[in-house]
């Protein structure tokens, strides 16, 4: 019965942060998927107004609200950036490599660590 149970001890030991990592890598993807359907309702209306929303509310579109990311819009003379930054009290607290991610009008992916350098593990 001992053996058992430090057998299960050790699985779950190794278990564990391959889990977690999962949960990561999916809240990430939630965090891309998110941008990619705010990008979509900018094609829609740029189409309809040559011009882009520069918040949820002006286009009557409700915030997306999820327990990883906080979003937000930021117009520049190209076009438009969409930031998605980790909620640091949500699910995507630890993940301090992709602390924040971005898509441009473009659909050019950028993402940023905890510290603001640029990574490419947040695919």
């Amino acid at each position: 019965m001992l053996v058992v149970l430090i057998l299960l001890g050790l699985l779950l030991n190794l278990a564990l942060p391959v889990w977690n990592q999962h949960l990561l890598h999916a809240g990430r993807q939630q965090g891309w998927k998110t941008l990619q359907q705010i990008g979509l309702a900018q094609s829609v209306w740029y189409s309809r107004y040559h011009t882009y929303f520069a918040d949820f509310a002006s286009a009557d579109i409700q915030e997306p609200l999820d327990e990883y990311y906080h979003y937000r819009i930021e117009l520049n003379e190209q076009g438009y950036t969409l930031h998605a930054e980790i909620r640091k009290t949500g699910l995507q607290a630890a993940d301090h490599s992709c602390y924040q991610l971005q898509l441009d009008q473009w659909g050019r992916r950028q993402a940023y660590d905890q510290l603001g350098q640029t990574t490419g593990r947040c695919g």
